[in-house]
């Protein structure tokens, strides 16, 4: 590799490693900062040519250092008893999964065992932001992690780790129409019809945000 894939590469290990320590003080940043370096760091090594042997290894510890550390922050922060409760859970179920994938190398269990805790863990610090955090009750946690995982987890986990499709890809040629080669910004320039109905449905889905965190004020 060049030197520039070496730098990169430190810089997004270091990353990784780092910005975990800034969850217990700044939950809510510092999970989606994790996150977006998390989803980020294969386009950036690919990009860079950065070639990682045994990327899934990799990814998935330091995916469970970081979500150890939110787990924590759990029992440092959050006074509602039933949200402790069911974070612990599924950090747990979440943790067996890996554990399970690791020692036997079957993908389909990391489907089964989805990572529900993380989207869990940032819906409870919205709510404990908003100063209502114990107001959840157990029965509306209960739902919103089950919600959480078949609606939101499951596709994703089957998509990333059983079929093993890139998004990038799967945009670019099935919904927008282009060709696997042709570079993403030229095929969002070549279908503008689709490209303005994906803005339209961004648009629509930023001011529902706006307004769900507006009834979190009220």
């Amino acid at each position: 590799m060049e030197w520039k894939s070496y730098l990169v590469l430190y810089l997004v290990v270091s990353g990784r490693l780092l910005l975990p320590f800034t969850i217990p003080r700044y939950p809510l940043a510092g999970i989606l900062s994790c996150l977006v370096l998390d989803s980020a760091d294969q386009s950036l090594f690919g990009a860079f040519g950065v070639h990682l042997a045994g990327y899934q290894g990799y990814d998935k510890a330091l995916d469970l250092y970081y979500l150890a550390v939110a787990y924590l922050s759990t029992l440092r922060n959050w006074e509602n008893v039933a949200a402790s409760q069911m974070g612990r859970v599924l950090f747990y179920l979440r943790l067996t999964g890996v554990l399970s994938f690791e020692l036997s190398n079957v993908r389909q269990l990391l489907a089964v065992f989805p990572n529900a805790f993380e989207p869990f863990f940032i819906l409870n610090e919205i709510t404990r932001r908003r100063g209502r955090h114990l107001r959840l009750s157990r029965g509306f946690l209960i739902v919103s992690a089950a919600v959480i995982w078949v609606v939101v987890k499951l596709p994703h986990e089957w998509w990333v780790h059983v079929a093993r499709l890139d998004a990038t890809d799967f945009i670019k040629t099935k919904i927008l129409g282009a060709r696997l080669e042709t570079p993403f910004w030229r095929a969002l320039v070549e279908a503008p019809v689709v490209t303005g109905a994906l803005t339209v449905l961004a648009a629509l889905m930023a001011l529902a945000a706006w307004r769900f965190r507006r009834g979190l004020k009220r």
